[in-house]
Parts: structure tokens; C-alpha cells; sequence
């Protein structure tokens, strides 16, 4: 089931039509990381994981495609709305060991959202998680090495898509504590994954809820005491005829 699973997801990725599942789809959560694993290795070593925790349910991690991490202010080309967070983010800087972070240093993320599944078992929990735990991508915004705040349970931020402001004032820290966030992350990574490398970079949580955005809108963010991040998207370039 696995292995059908992941080959249907690794098509969708590639020419961007989700897939429907009947029955080829995770029982449990050892599945929807086996599923997870095939994908990325499909598509190379992971440019960063996300992690998360909604309520009483277990901490979930998810490889992010190297191919898929931007810098701040890139042109961002993608068939249809994508889902936007923003997020406090960690770019690992050294490793003890597979599981634990010795130096990381916080960066402000948007983090693009976007299933690869269609139809009603698109929302279900381990479906999500087998599907990268639906992220798209990631862009990468400005740094700051002396940024105290990883343990606040709010923090300040703001993001804006057009002319729309979503987010205008404190938000929650996922799981009161980005910094935790991070160590939790990096245990499950090495458990379910090859673990962190240095370069890599680990999102912990959104602090708005998940918004949708059109090809065409700039998308501005900013967390307080670290920075700003912005991104542009744009609508996948079809070639008309006698072009290519």
C-alpha cells in the first residue's frame, strides 16, 4: 500500500493533478511515513521539515523538497491557490548527534500549502501526514542571531496578501514555545527520517490560520525581533503553440 501510495503521490507532484485514493491509503502513522520517505527520496535530500501539534494529538514532522525553498522576495510559480502561514523558522547550524540541535539561529518563513490528494480523504489526519503534511514549499526570510523570544508563548507578527491583512498583532506560539518546537522536531526527524543537517530548515507552527492565496498576490510578513519575509506568486507558464 505504501509503495502504491507514494508512487501516485510522486506523480501528482509532477504534473500537478491530484490523485484519488481508494483504498491505498495509511492505517497508521508508521505508514504515512514509510509514504513520506519514498517521496522525498524521490525527490532528494529535504531543504527543512516542518513540525506541529493540534490539541492531545501526537507531534507530527514532515520533509519539506530542497527544490522548494526560496529566499525572501523570490517570483513563485504554482498551478492554483496556495495556503499561506506564517511561521517562526530555525536554520540549523550544527548538530550534537542526530537528534539534537546545538546551534540554530531563527528566521521569519511563509510556508506554501498544497495537497496532492483530491476528493473528501484529502483531510483526513494520516493522509495529510503521508502527503508531506500537504506543504508545497517554503520561503525563507531575514535572521536574527540574538532574537530572545523562542520560549514566548506570543509573539508579534503581521502578514498581509494584497490588500488583505491577516495577521495584525500577537498570535500564539504553537505549542508555547518555538524553541521546544525545534527540539521535538529534530528527535522525530532523526526517528522517522534521516534527521537535521546544518542548512536545513525546521518551521514550528503557524501563527495564523491557514489563508488561501491566488497566483498574482505579493504576500508580506513580519515577525517582531526577527524580520521580514516576502514573496511573490505567479501562475504556471503555459507555452502556447509554436512555443518551447
Amino acid at each position: 500500500m505504501t509503495e502504491r501510495l507514494a508512487r501516485a503521490l510522486i506523480v501528482a507532484h509532477e504534473t500537478r493533478v491530484a490523485t484519488m485514493p481508494s483504498d491505498d491509503t495509511p492505517q497508521t502513522a508508521d505508514e504515512a511515513y514509510d509514504v513520506q520517505r519514498r517521496v522525498i527520496r524521490y525527490f532528494g535530500p529535504p531543504g527543512g521539515f516542518k513540525t506541529g501539534q493540534q490539541g492531545s494529538a501526537p507531534r507530527i514532522v514532515a520533509p519539506i523538497r530542497g527544490d522548494r525553498v526560496y529566499e525572501s522576495g523570490a517570483e513563485i510559480r504554482a498551478d492554483g491557490a496556495l495556503g499561506i502561514e506564517l511561521e517562526i523558522g530555525f536554520r540549523i547550524l550544527e548538530m550534537a548527534g542526530r537528534d539534537l540541535v546545538r546551534r540554530a539561529e531563527p528566521v521569519v518563513a511563509l510556508e506554501l500549502v498544497q495537497s496532492r490528494i483530491a476528493g473528501p480523504r484529502a483531510a483526513e489526519a494520516l493522509v495529510k501526514l503521508a502527503d508531506l503534511q500537504i506543504n508545497w514549499g517554503l520561503v525563507v526570510g531575514e535572521t536574527a542571531p540574538d532574537w530572545g523570544g523562542g520560549d514566548d508563548s506570543t509573539v508579534r507578527g503581521r502578514l498581509v496578501m494584497g490588500s488583505r491583512v491577516v495577521l495584525d498583532g500577537a498570535a500564539a506560539v504553537q505549542g508555547g514555545s518555538a524553541l521546544r518546537s525545534l527540539s521535538a522536531a529534530a528527535k522525530l526527524a532523526a526517528r522517522e527520517h534521516d534527521g537535521l543537517v546544518p542548512g536545513q530548515v525546521v518551521i514550528t507552527g503557524s501563527l495564523n490560520p491557514l489563508v488561501w492565496a491566488e497566483p498574482g498576490t505579493r504576500i508580506e510578513g513580519w515577525i517582531e525581533g526577527i524580520g521580514t519575509v516576502a514573496a511573490q506568486l505567479r501562475e504556471t507558464r503555459v507555452l502556447g503553440r509554436g512555443e518551447g
